[in-house]
């Protein structure tokens, strides 16, 4: 799923200069999802799982569960948004 969303233009950066923007355009960029999307995930993620995909240096088995983290929630946010 992530190689589907690693050619997306939609995705807009916050620039209002903020710690938090920067942080949250770092993840935005790192999984390429958009605003919508990225709140969607910090909305129904548990505390566990948002955790998991901020690790700053995965082994390439985090890296996977991360990935499969964000995945799982952008397929939930797919099926909510086409009903």
């Amino acid at each position: 799923m992530r190689s589907k969303r690693k050619n997306r233009t939609d995705i807009k950066f916050a620039s209002r200069g903020g710690l938090l923007d920067l942080f949250d355009n770092a993840i935005k960029g790192t999984y390429y999802i958009n605003d919508d999307e990225y709140d969607y995930i910090c909305m129904n993620a548990s505390d566990e799982e948002l955790q998991e995909i901020v690790n700053e240096k995965p082994t390439f088995t985090e890296a996977k569960k991360m990935l499969l983290i964000v995945d799982k929630y952008m397929t939930m946010f797919e099926e909510e948004k086409d009903l």
